[in-house]
């Protein structure tokens, strides 16, 4: 199966499968157009996948829009809040996170995980460390070796995101430490690690 052939079946599965409905209002459904809620700001792996699977979800739907909007803040609790307190009719989605589970044991939030109802799996986003182009860490082992002699900043996407999380991880394994420097998203820790004001990224 090729990438766009999984990508455009995980989209008609996320829509066909979003709300459980019966009777009149399966056969209405939908009757409006359906809002994916990002809840980071443009430009990360989030908000490239929800795009995609709006943009085939386009394609089959006879006129309505599957729209995707940003809601970032917070590390993701800005966006999962205005989910959780959307009408669960299906015609507001969110591009959840591993984020969902950890936000309301970290921080407090007005939601819990069990206010929402998983529809499918669309995407695995694996954690990476990138450093610029100029870094003296040309290898892995150069940035663990430094990260032992003091705190490396390092942006991420969040307090409490799976990004945030990755880090607090290879701390405990590799012995090491960052300095934490949150963000809205992946557009801004572009611009952190881009403008010098970030040694790396996570």
């Amino acid at each position: 199966m090729t990438k766009m052939s999984f990508v455009k079946i995980a989209a008609m599965a996320a829509l066909g499968a979003v709300v459980s409905i019966t009777g009149a209002q399966a056969a209405d459904f939908p009757s409006k157009d359906i809002k994916i809620i990002v809840p980071f700001a443009p430009g990360g792996a989030v908000d490239v996948t929800s795009r995609i699977i709006a943009e085939y979800a386009n394609k089959h739907l006879n006129g309505i829009k599957v729209v995707v909007e940003n809601r970032a803040g917070g590390g993701g609790v800005v966006g999962q809040t205005y989910a959780a307190n959307a009408k669960a009719d299906g015609y507001t989605v969110l591009a959840m996170t591993s984020s969902v589970v950890t936000n309301p044991v970290l921080k407090k939030t007005g939601y819990k995980v069990a206010d929402f109802a998983p529809v499918a799996l669309y995407t695995l986003d694996p954690e990476v460390i990138v450093v610029p182009t100029n870094s003296p860490f040309k290898t892995a082992q150069d940035f663990v070796a430094e990260a032992k002699k003091r705190p490396i900043n390092t942006v991420v996407a969040g307090i409490a995101t799976s990004h945030h999380l990755s880090g607090l991880a290879l701390e405990d394994a590799a012995g090491i430490k960052f300095n934490y420097i949150p963000t809205s998203g992946f557009g801004a820790q572009l611009q952190a690690i881009m403008g010098g004001h970030a040694e790396a990224a996570l």
